[in-house]
């Protein structure tokens, strides 16, 4: 991962859900959630702390990454 700020986050949980136009999830961080609306927009990094505004400037290929990591640790445990 390139993104120095995105490996410091870590992954509690993934919600996901159907829309009209596809599938969209939210995964819980320590600093906030990875979001996606399903609807064809980009995946993004939203939070409520000013603290934790810099996780913002994140891309959605890293922000990715960070979901892809959690997947395969969840995947070796089952």
């Amino acid at each position: 991962m390139e993104n120095n700020l995105a490996n410091e986050l870590v992954i509690k949980s993934i919600r996901y859900f159907e829309t009209r136009r596809g599938l969209g999830y939210e995964a819980k961080t320590q600093y906030g959630s990875i979001w996606n609306d399903g609807n064809g927009s980009g995946t993004y990094f939203e939070n409520a702390k000013k603290d934790y505004s810099k996780y913002r400037g994140i891309n959605e290929w890293d922000l990715e990454k960070v979901i892809d990591r959690f997947e395969e640790t969840e995947s070796e445990v089952e």
